[in-house]
């Protein structure tokens, strides 16, 4: 795997975690260390949510308190993250959140094939979040992502 792809490990999620926990757990931590427990809007990327419906960002914004936050999913394979980050971009621009909570979260190991060579190695399961804000004519805006790579629990 190292030598065709770079990659140096694998992370599969344990059995009994599904998307939206490592989302809760991703955001937990990005709401920590941007020094905010609120976020007016929750996006969540994922290609492997919980269920088809509802989507996987309203169960994950009510787990971390958020109540009354704007939520919902993007689901575009390897874009989604980017897509997510400019619906949030959008929400803070339009004056319909004055800070969104993003956060990719999948759990592929549940859907790829471990025998299929040509992608299983590509893909595994873990997070990522960040927390959006607008800035000052001076400043870009807050941009905080976790201090670390959120990854599942369980290496193969």
């Amino acid at each position: 795997m190292r030598t065709r792809t770079g990659i140096r490990s694998r992370h599969l999620a344990a059995p009994d975690e599904a998307t939206s926990d490592l989302a809760v757990a991703a955001g937990r931590r990005v709401l920590a260390n941007s020094n905010t427990l609120r976020a007016g809007a929750v996006v969540v990327a994922t290609t492997t949510p919980d269920r088809t419906c509802p989507a996987t960002a309203p169960p994950v914004a009510a787990r971390l308190g958020l109540s009354g936050a704007a939520a919902f999913d993007v689901g575009a394979v390897c874009t989604g993250f980017v897509y997510a980050l400019a619906a949030g971009a959008g929400l803070i621009a339009s004056g319909a959140a004055d800070r969104v909570l993003v956060i990719g979260a999948d759990v592929y190991s549940r859907i790829v094939d471990p025998a299929d060579r040509q992608n299983a190695v590509a893909f595994g399961d873990g997070m990522e979040p960040s927390s959006c804000a607008p800035g000052t004519p001076t400043s870009p805006g807050l941009w905080a992502p976790s201090t670390s790579a959120a990854t599942a629990t369980t290496k193969t």
